[in-house]
């Protein structure tokens, strides 16, 4: 479900499964990242985003089953495939299904 909207959408996003592991990404972070979505799925979030800072890493610690707030705002640096450094602001929200089940994460951002 998240992927359908994610595809429509103008912001960059990705969906994870609950160890950040990339599930699906929209056109628009390909184009940002300069990554294709049949090479970075099933890898890890920060193989895709490559985060320059300690704030990436930090949503990492935050965002675990156990505390699992309803959306985190954030803002770090990543490096593109082309190794240019780019600042990025978006949320990050837990993804539950039908059956009240943690499923993952949805990550929407954007270039500051």
């Amino acid at each position: 479900m998240a992927e359908h909207h994610l595809k429509n959408v103008s912001d960059a996003g990705i969906a994870t499964d609950p160890d950040f592991n990339v599930k699906f990404l929209n056109p628009v972070t390909e184009n940002l990242t300069g990554c294709l979505r049949v090479d970075v799925l099933g890898n890890h979030l920060f193989k895709l985003l490559n985060p320059v800072s300690d704030l990436l890493e930090s949503l990492k610690k935050e965002m675990t089953s156990e505390t699992l707030p309803s959306n985190l705002t954030f803002e770090g640096g990543i490096k593109t495939r082309d190794n240019l450094q780019i600042l990025i602001q978006g949320s990050i929200t837990p993804v539950i299904n039908e059956k009240d089940e943690f499923e993952g994460f949805l990550l929407v951002f954007n270039p500051r």
